[in-house]
């Protein structure tokens, strides 16, 4: 892998952990339920370990749990966009608008 493809592989992972970041900021820090504490506790490794699809799956987790607002949703679909999770992107769309 040339430099370039490595920095636009970097810039896409800083867009993808920006929008991730911005879904999590849209949930309650303190989560009420075991299950949901146990989804904010692995979406916070993964993300430390960069293993951003897994993160996306903590977070559909826990934004399923905590009856997350539609922006939530958006941000989701916009990262997993940039991942290139087309299927992941057109549910977490579909969620918005129902």
């Amino acid at each position: 892998m040339s430099k370039n493809d490595m920095t636009s592989v970097e810039e896409s992972w800083k867009v993808t952990i920006k929008h991730l970041s911005s879904a999590r900021g849209l949930l309650p820090n303190d989560m009420l339920f075991d299950e949901a504490k146990e989804f904010d506790k692995d979406y916070l490794e993964y993300l430390e370990h960069n293993e951003l699809g897994l993160a996306l799956n903590s977070l559909d987790d826990l934004g399923l749990l905590c009856n997350a607002p539609n922006q939530f949703w958006k941000y989701l679909e916009l990262a997993a966009s940039n991942m290139g999770l087309a299927a992941e992107a057109k549910r977490f769309n579909e969620i918005q608008n129902t």
